[in-house]
């Protein structure tokens, strides 16, 4: 057999193969499926969020923003079927990174008239181009602008005004010199935009004019070098929203201390908010809420946020915070943390630091009654350090209070020849304060049925408690809470629920069953105030490396629903607790 009858049989079992291949794939099940499920699928796979580098802010600068292509250029060459199905669905073509040219013109082409998401750099030397021919069809602009970059000039090279654009995105590289102020901020030169959802994150160093009747969302983050060129601007731009929903600012600063917000400065409604965030913004910031009609189903969160003193820490009264009744308080170095929330669709967060290291009492004391309604607070968990000694003064104005819950840091009196302990880590200290409050119950307060004590265990109470077995600790119950817990029993009025909550960090303890076998020790030595109340409970041992506390529990209301539907927030800005505590 010759060589070219060799070629000529490898070519007919080829094709042979490739026959009897294509007939085994037309069984599987896969092949089986209508066009319609197998588009539900592809459009699963192609349109994923994470496919699209939109939708992250921030990436500017720290990454080539881009999105994914490969997943829908795969499909196509799996089989003439898909090929054909994903070819006649423009909308899977509609998401498009601008960074390489030639993948950028092939989905630009192969989406025909499809509404466009599009990120985009000014970088780009066919931007301009892109823009002019396509932008009529935009839904979805993330814009990334350059220093000295002239964003109006490339805006304007969009004809007509793209009416379906929902959502556009600007980072500026250079926030201090993106084309300076300008007297006239219209963006697309119109007076009236129907976007949807607004982004600024670095904003540059104006804030658009335009009216946004239909704005749900916005996000402003001002970078480390962003300061407001006249805060009536962002009072502008806040009238100009009255849909708005969902408001982010993030690191916003007054440009100058005397640019100060007019006295005759209008109430803007914001009939329509649900969430208003300030992160890591100047404290002058908030007097922003002065000007706003915000309704009481709001969350508001201020968080990161630093004061040179506690007294400048001023927040207006407002009326979400009518009838709030969970509240915590704790207090960590010189940093504040004050939580309160109805405990199902609102509250008010509130997160600060001293600049330099400050007691929080006066505060607490003072402005924090003035601030929220504490008359209806029916739950209570605090951590004051310190600070303790000042928890009967809250307490004085929770008439309703039902449940206390108190963490508190403790060791062993140590010995004469030992530093002596801090006042917060004697027992005697949430002992007195107990017994305060309870006292206060006896003139009228008569709703406190809980109360649950967090001990975190110092390491010298750890290994103590293993050298003097059940007498380690005998000072956890001081007599003071016993006496105050037997009078309100011959009142008739018993604590109903006593618990105790052991913390030991997992690097005090020699294994898990060392620190287990604290439970029982812990539970012995409040055995003489069992008789006093209708149920005691000490929890299992709970040890943890990264926090000393379980009674802050961040609430699930503040990861609120569409928050974000158009961009992921920053971890770093997210609604989270960071708290260590003793």
């Amino acid at each position: 057999m010759s060589v070219q009858d060799l070629d000529l049989t490898v070519s007919v079992l080829h094709d042979l193969s490739s026959k009897v291949k294509s007939k085994t794939n037309q069984g599987a099940s896969v092949h089986r499926l209508p066009n319609e499920i197998l588009h539900r699928i592809f459009k699963h796979l192609v349109l994923r969020r994470e496919a699209y580098a939109g939708y992250e802010l921030y990436v500017y600068g720290q990454r080539e923003p881009g999105s994914d292509t490969r997943t829908i250029l795969r499909l196509t060459h799996v089989c003439r079927r898909w090929r054909d199905l994903l070819l006649n669905s423009p909308s899977l073509w509609a998401r498009i990174s601008c960074s390489d040219a030639e993948v950028t013109r092939t989905f630009l082409e192969r989406s025909r008239s499809a509404p466009l998401s599009l990120v985009l750099s000014d970088y780009d030397p066919n931007a301009e181009e892109i823009l002019a021919e396509h932008g009529w069809r935009l839904e979805r602009l993330d814009l990334a602008i350059s220093e000295g970059s002239d964003l109006f000039s490339l805006l304007s090279t969009i004809s007509p005004w793209p009416s379906s654009l929902e959502c556009l995105t600007i980072y500026a590289e250079n926030t201090g010199s993106t084309d300076g102020p300008r007297t006239s901020s219209l963006l697309f030169s119109q007076p009236s935009l129907g976007l949807k959802a607004l982004a600024l994150a670095p904003a540059p160093c104006w804030l658009p004019s335009n009216h946004f009747p239909a704005l749900t969302h916005l996000h402003l983050d001002g970078a480390s070098e962003m300061r407001l060129p006249n805060v009536n601007q962002l009072l502008t731009l806040l009238m100009n929203s009255p849909a708005l929903q969902f408001i982010h600012i993030s690191a916003f600063d007054l440009d100058d201390k005397g640019d100060t917000i007019p006295r005759s400065t209008p109430t803007i409604a914001l009939n329509h908010l649900r969430s208003l965030a300030f992160v890591s913004c100047d404290v002058e910031t908030f007097d922003l809420l002065n000007y706003l009609s915000i309704p009481r189903h709001v969350c508001l969160r201020v968080h990161g946020a630093e004061v040179k003193d506690s007294r400048r820490l001023r927040v207006p009264f407002l009326p979400l915070m009518e009838d709030l009744e969970e509240l915590e308080i704790a207090t960590e170095d010189s940093r504040l943390h004050v939580v309160a929330t109805d405990g199902r669709s609102r509250g008010f967060w509130l997160h600060v630091s001293a600049v330099q290291r400050a007691s929080w009492k006066s505060w607490i004391c003072d402005t924090l009654p003035a601030t929220i309604p504490l008359s209806r607070i029916t739950s209570l968990r605090v951590y004051l350090g310190d600070d303790l000694a000042i928890l009967p003064t809250v307490l004085s104005h929770m008439p309703k209070l039902s449940e206390l819950r108190v963490s508190f840091p403790y060791s062993h009196s140590l010995k004469s020849n030992h530093s002596p302990r801090k006042p917060s880590m004697s027992a005697d200290a949430p002992g007195d304060v107990v017994n305060q409050s309870l006292a206060y119950e006896t003139q009228g307060y008569l709703n406190l049925r809980h109360i649950h004590l967090e001990v975190v265990l110092h390491w010298t109470a750890v290994y103590k408690s293993q050298d003097d077995g059940a007498a380690a600790f005998t000072d956890m119950c001081p007599p003071t809470l016993v006496r105050i817990l037997a009078t309100r029993a011959k009142a008739g009025l018993p604590v109903s629920l006593l618990t105790m909550q052991p913390v030991v960090s997992a690097e005090n303890i020699r294994s898990r069953e060392s620190a287990e076998a604290l439970r029982p020790v812990v539970g012995r030595a409040f055995v003489p105030v069992e008789q006093y109340v209708e149920e005691f409970a000490v929890y299992p041992v709970f040890i943890s490396w990264d926090r000393t506390t379980r009674i802050f529990e961040m609430k699930s209301l503040w990861n609120i629903d569409g928050a974000e539907e158009y961009w992921d927030i920053d971890a770093d800005e997210m609604p989270k607790y960071g708290l260590l505590c003793p």
